[in-house]
């Protein structure tokens, strides 16, 4: 036991003396410096957006930290994501080696989000996009629709439930997305967000993506930790056999019942995976984690998304105000939006470009690794460097904005862009850098801009949206991970007349997914 130590000391110490050595030299490598060991650990504080910004606007747009034995490239500024994750996409394309993450919640680097970057990447990928692409998804357009409609029913029920002094809305906005992503995944859906196996996936999906932060991915920066803290890796296979269990038994249910799903919706996303399964071209594993990062990243992304959209309209009453004109002036009264009204609605497309701007789900996008050694402006970066994505500092630090800690939807109203043609136009000039960029961009970017934009124009059409009685939004909530959660401020739904509680109720909107008991 003691030769086993003093060999884990010195090797630690073999690694801590090899990456000294290493940054000496290289003098013109701009970061801060570090300590033996936890290099610049120990420097990141509770709060490492706000950390990682001050280094950023020190150091430059690309720093370099050592983080316990990693190499990280924070890449914080426009120019830099469209040099680095564009122009360069193959040499910066792959992920790091994660325990939770990869080995774990992806059975060992199976799937896309997870998977490192090489032929077996490129043909999941082409399958996920496929499934995801503008044409599956208009096949199902109805059916989201119907969601954003039941949305707005449930929001409604649950304002007479709390006697119009506001509610949480977070859990409304997940029972949502989880209803999307079951649709266009497996062709079904729940009528609640209470039903037992509905709020257990959400729970599940909390947790997972607590997991998959800071707290967790210390035992991949510093790998001696994992014999001491064997219950990250326990907590993290629990959750993995809860949410996988449901996935291959939706997957089996859909092979069971694929001729009547694929009638009633012909392009869900196991039908691809299905038959690419059954033709040899992927593995079982490989469809099942691909369902299961379409739940993680699916929900979170869009429910996170929405509740800060929400938040931003509660907080701003003449953005609201503008965004009902427009809507009454396209639609009328008489009736409710639909996905056709969408490309009059230039101010609603405006609202949600800044929405995701100024407060988007993911604010360090998951972390990207280099498949060769490779130089950028004279430093020499090492096959395996972590490339950390800085989306905070490229909207908020370095962004050519004027103002760019102010909400202000009037900024995009020169060429209001849906989401999709902002993030697959030209990178030179983009100002919003959700949803990725370059060979990891979201697959499910069409699905996002059209779910959300569906659901934003049925709520302006039906409520306006006020703080809850007796309080006030702040979107300066800073959270204390890599990414900003929104908080779960209550918020009233005033319908804007007594029409719009029938017009809920009558308005035609189907969808073809089936409701599980």
């Amino acid at each position: 036991m003691i030769q086993g130590l003093i060999q884990v000391v010195l090797g630690i110490g073999f690694l801590g003396l090899t990456h000294a050595l290493y940054r000496a030299r290289q003098p013109n490598r701009p970061g801060p410096p570090g300590y033996p060991i936890f290099g610049n650990l120990l420097q990141m504080g509770s709060r490492p957006l706000v950390r990682m910004s001050e280094w950023a606007k020190k150091y430059g747009g690309v720093y370099y930290l050592r983080m316990g034995f990693i190499d990280w490239m924070v890449v914080s500024t426009p120019e830099a994501m469209h040099d680095v994750l564009s122009k360069q996409g193959a040499t910066f394309a792959s992920r790091p080696h994660q325990l939770v993450l990869g080995d774990i919640l992806s059975n060992g680097g199976h799937g896309v989000v997870a998977a490192p970057y090489g032929p077996r990447w490129n043909a999941n990928r082409r399958f996920f996009t496929s499934a995801l692409s503008k044409l599956s998804v208009q096949s199902y357009e109805d059916s989201l629709l119907h969601e954003s409609r039941h949305l707005c029913r449930n929001l409604m029920v649950d304002m007479e439930r709390h006697g119009g002094a506001g509610f949480p809305i977070h859990r409304h906005h997940q029972a949502y997305a989880f209803n999307i992503i079951l649709t266009m995944s497996y062709g079904v859906r729940y009528a609640s967000a209470e039903h037992p196996r509905c709020a257990e996936q959400l729970q599940v999906n909390d947790d997972i993506f607590q997991m998959i932060g800071p707290k967790y991915f210390i035992v991949d920066l510093l790998p001696f930790l994992r014999c001491f803290l064997p219950h990250l890796e326990r907590n993290a296979r629990k959750l993995h056999a809860t949410m996988y269990g449901f996935i291959r038994e939706r997957f089996a249910q859909f092979c069971q019942e694929e001729e009547d799903i694929n009638a009633r919706i012909p392009n869900t996303m196991c039908k691809y995976l299905a038959a690419a399964v059954r033709k040899g071209e992927l593995a079982e594993d490989d469809a099942h984690v691909t369902l299961g990062e379409a739940f993680a990243a699916g929900l979170d992304n869009s429910s996170s998304s929405l509740t800060w959209l929400t938040l931003a309209l509660a907080a701003h009453v003449d953005v609201q105000k503008k965004a009902q004109e427009e809507m009454d002036r396209v639609v009328g009264r008489d009736r409710m939006p639909t996905q056709n009204d969408l490309p009059n609605l230039p101010y609603l497309r405006c609202i949600l470009q800044e929405a995701t701007r100024f407060r988007g789900p993911a604010q360090v996008l998951f972390p990207r690794a280099t498949t060769e050694d490779t130089v950028y402006q004279g430093v020499t970066i090492r096959k395996g460097t972590w490339v950390m994505p800085s989306i905070y500092a490229a909207h908020h630090v370095f962004s050519h904005l004027e103002d760019p800690d102010v909400f202000r939807p009037e900024r995009w109203e020169s060429n209001p862009k849906t989401l999709m043609e902002e993030v697959m136009g030209k990178q030179s000039t983009r100002v919003n850098w959700n949803f990725g960029t370059g060979r990891r961009v979201c697959p499910g970017l069409y699905l996002a801009d059209i779910s959300l934009s569906l659901t934003l124009a049925q709520a302006i059409w039906c409520f306006t949206i006020k703080p809850g009685e007796g309080e006030s939004v702040c979107l300066e909530t800073m959270g204390n991970g890599t990414n900003i959660s929104p908080p779960n401020w209550r918020i009233r739904y005033i319908p804007r007349g007594d029409y719009v509680k029938d017009m809920l109720q009558t308005e035609d909107s189907s969808t073809r997914a089936r409701t599980l008991e």
